[in-house]
């Protein structure tokens, strides 16, 4: 696997295949036009709030982020 800290050179030393496209670690899919979330992932959230404070909301925003991604580039 590519090792962002280490340079070209040492990680193509290291047998990895170097022309692999660099993936992201972190991602905010929020705004994603093939990202939907489910119904019952919004109905989770609603629940959540609506139990946590004892009211239920009328509207809000979220955004959905995906931290420390660890891609597995064996195929």
């Amino acid at each position: 696997m590519y090792d962002n800290n280490k340079s070209l050179t040492e990680n193509a030393m290291n047998g990895v295949d170097i022309t692999e496209p660099n993936l992201p670690i972190d991602l905010d899919i929020t705004a994603q036009e093939d990202f939907s979330p489910s119904d019952e992932f919004v109905n989770e959230i609603n629940e959540y709030l609506a139990d946590k404070y004892g009211y239920c909301p009328n509207s809000y925003s979220y955004s959905v982020k995906i931290y420390s991604i660890d891609w597995d580039l064996n195929e």
